[in-house]
Order: C-alpha cells, then structure tokens, then sequence
C-alpha cells in the first residue's frame, strides 16, 4: 500500500530547493564584494583629497606669508619655517614659488606649486596662481 499524502489536488511545495538556495547566496556574495570594492575606492579618494586639501591650505598661507612681507617675494624653494606652523597630513615633498613681473609696476604674478605623497594615495599637486601688489619692490 501506499502512504496517501495530505496535502489537496493541485497544490505544489512550499519552500526553496537548495539550488535556489545556493544562487541566492552565490548573487548576494558577489554584491557584498563589488560593494566592498567600491568602498575601499571612495575611502581612497577621500584620503587623497584630505592631503590636496592640506596642500592648497598650505599654498594658501605661502601666499599670506608673502603678502604679509613674512616670506620673501622670491622665487625659489618656501620656506617652511617662514610660510607655517603644524604637521602635513601626508609626507611633505616639495612647495615652491615662482614670482615674475605683471604688467603693472608693483604688481607681481605669484605661484606657489606643491608636491605630497600621501601615505597610501600617490602622488598629489596642487597649483595656486594669485597677484601680490607690493609697490617699490621688484618681481624677482
């Protein structure tokens, strides 16, 4: 004899059969890695702009300094100890300032270019172009 089963005519299962089961958790595994990749990628991006944004902070107080008659209207290497004061967030390679005549007298182009490498962010420069009116001095 045969066991009757209980369940009314044209009824079907109820549940998911382990394939199902299996590519559910295949499809939800490879959205947890792209959006793991993805997040490691922003968090990249927000580590180099934190340094570029140090950078052109940086750029801007040479540009003050100079202003301020603080740090000479040359060009050339900055110097640190003149521009600011505090740490770099990411390892200080290079700022420098070309300062060339305008058409004005008295009046100079200022540009102050910086180089860092962020810890894990590559390479990052930044460029700030401004005037400096410093009448009687000479653009050198």
């Amino acid at each position: 004899m045969k066991a009757r089963d209980s369940r009314p005519a044209g009824c079907a299962e109820r549940g998911f059969t382990l394939l199902e089961v299996l590519v559910a958790l295949t499809i939800v595994g490879i959205a947890l890695l792209l959006g793991g990749g993805i997040h490691w990628r922003v968090q990249a991006i927000g580590r180099g702009l934190e340094v570029e944004a140090e950078l052109l902070r940086r750029a801007q107080g040479v540009v003050e300094s100079v202003r301020a008659g603080v740090h000479p209207l040359a060009t050339g290497p900055v110097n640190a100890e003149l521009a600011w004061v505090g740490s770099v967030g990411g390892e200080m390679q290079s700022m420098n300032l070309v300062v060339e005549p305008a058409e004005l007298a008295g009046l100079c182009q200022v540009r102050v270019h910086g180089r860092s490498r962020g810890k894990r962010s590559g390479w990052h420069d930044v460029n700030l172009e401004t005037l400096v009116w410093r009448p009687g001095a000479s653009c050198k």
